[in-house]
């Protein structure tokens, strides 16, 4: 009984401990790594001008307390003319995964994590979406993109209050 109960309890917490690793209610409004980088530190202006670029560490601007890299001087200073024209919806957080609980109620709406190189600008916006070999949220997300944006924008206001 007790072999059973010891791995009854250790099946639960590998589920809580993988329910954790896409989904963090807790983590910051920003998707920042430990050392407060932003988005795995790509350069969020490379996203508008050509292909995602990872910026360097001796290109950072901070902004709102978040650290940002850059891959150039030029995207940098792009950004720090107009930061909010740059800056991802949603904090960086999967589009999709703001409004979870609107497509599939098995799942709680909040910041679940994403691939740096599945997004989509639509709308001069840049969404970031849940890595494509693990769900299939950027396919979602274009059934119905515009539906989607207004129950996350709504969503995202409540959770970042």
């Amino acid at each position: 009984m007790v072999k059973y109960l010891s791995l009854v309890v250790c099946l639960c917490v590998g589920l809580v401990s993988r329910a954790q690793q896409f989904y963090n209610a807790n983590a910051s409004e920003y998707n920042t790594n430990e050392k407060g980088i932003f988005m795995q530190g790509y350069d969020l202006v490379s996203y508008f001008t050509g292909p995602p670029e990872i910026g360097k560490s001796s290109t950072s601007h901070t902004y709102k307390a978040v650290t940002y890299w850059f891959a150039s001087e030029e995207n940098k200073n792009l950004f720090i003319v107009n930061p909010e024209k740059y800056l991802p919806k949603y904090g960086g957080w999967c589009a999709i995964g703001v409004c979870f609980s609107v497509v599939d109620s098995n799942y709680p709406s909040g910041k679940y994590k994403v691939d740096p190189l599945n997004y989509e600008i639509y709308h001069d916006h840049l969404y970031f979406f849940y890595p494509e070999n693990e769900f299939a949220a950027k396919k979602l997300w274009s059934q119905n993109k515009d539906s989607f944006i207004s129950q996350a924008d709504s969503i995202w206001r409540v959770m970042t209050q």
